[in-house]
């Protein structure tokens, strides 16, 4: 898997070509008696999509509307014609922001031609950014860890350069796969409200930055100052993580809010960066410490260590929090 898979990947390789699709000359009784003869298909979207005889998008009504509308209707008088779409230019990056900035659960796909080649749905989307946080994860294995190797790289055999680094490489490769097999298991969650979905890398990565800000500084006391007080160190680095993690979770809970107008949105993303980026703090100091006490350089494996299971303990954090506002508030 390439390591900027999917970012950069046409949508075209990810589109649904079984979708409620139906031409504008259709009349609406038909429609009806369509949708009514597969009600386990059509429950799954929200949108039938309508094209003209040259399969050109003409416009989108929703299910629910159609099937309120009278026998006799003309489907182009109820017509949504300013519809957003990707082409098959684009990436999937580009539609994801497409997705989120408009807030839909799916996006209709047109060719140069502007013909509806097929939509882009939640579930697509939602695997895409599983595979983008996966992806995430293998970028992490290549480079953060941070091994002392210059003797090694200007001396060393190719042999021991290759077992010098593999295990670190092995052990974030682990550690993407279960970041993104734990996003699978919210599904159901994540498709209560879309909105979540494109805010895992925002969570994931702010955990990230400040468990690095502290792992650094750590790392550079315990290797100048021998003498370190730790406990005391431990207990006012946390203090100060935490006092960071409430002013980034108030400042992206008033972001959002102001953005989507979602309260719970805004209220899941700022609880969960809050703690997200409070826990990161124990984290980041506990790893150099047990490596340090087991005798080896708390620079060669902290970064890939810490790393992991800060995505893994901001992840648990997120789909905690967001299954419990969604269910109680």
């Amino acid at each position: 898997m390439p390591a900027n898979f999917p970012a950069m990947t046409s949508v075209e390789k990810f589109v649904t070509n079984d979708f409620p699709k139906a031409l504008i000359t259709e009349k609406v009784a038909d429609i009806k008696t369509r949708i009514n003869s597969r009600t386990g298909f059509y429950d799954k979207f929200e949108y039938m999509y309508f094209v003209t005889q040259h399969n050109q998008l003409a416009g989108v009504i929703s299910i629910i509307k159609i099937l309120e509308l009278p026998d006799k209707a003309n489907v182009q008088d109820h017509l949504f014609s300013d519809v957003k779409y990707c082409t098959v230019k684009n990436t999937i990056e580009e539609a994801i922001h497409k997705v989120l900035h408009f807030g839909f659960t799916a996006m209709p796909v047109i060719d140069e031609n502007k013909c509806l080649i097929g939509i882009l749905s939640s579930k697509t989307l939602l695997r895409m950014e599983a595979k983008m946080l996966e992806s995430r994860g293998y970028r992490h294995s290549g480079f953060v860890h941070k091994e002392n190797l210059y003797e090694l790289a200007a001396h060393g055999t190719i042999f021991e350069l290759v077992f010098s680094r593999v295990p670190w490489l092995l052990i974030g490769s682990l550690g993407g796969l279960v970041a993104a097999q734990y996003v699978g298991i919210f599904e159901a969650t994540l498709e209560q409200n879309i909105m979540l979905a494109f805010f895992i890398p925002t969570i994931v990565y702010m955990s990230d930055a400040a468990g690095t800000q502290t792992e650094t500084l750590f790392i550079r006391t315990i290797a100048i100052a021998e003498k370190t007080k730790l406990v005391v160190y431990f207990l006012r680095d946390m203090l100060v993580t935490a006092c960071l993690g409430i002013i980034i979770g108030s400042f992206l809970f008033g972001m959002v809010f102001l953005w989507k107008r979602d309260i719970q949105v805004a209220t899941i993303i700022g609880l969960s960066m809050c703690l997200g980026i409070s826990m990161a703090s124990p984290i980041a100091m506990a790893i150099p410490i047990l490596l340090r006490k087991l005798g080896k350089d708390p620079a060669v494996g902290s970064g890939p260590l810490a790393t992991i299971i800060q995505d893994v303990i901001s992840l648990i954090v997120y789909f905690t929090v967001a299954t419990l506002v969604l269910k109680f508030m």
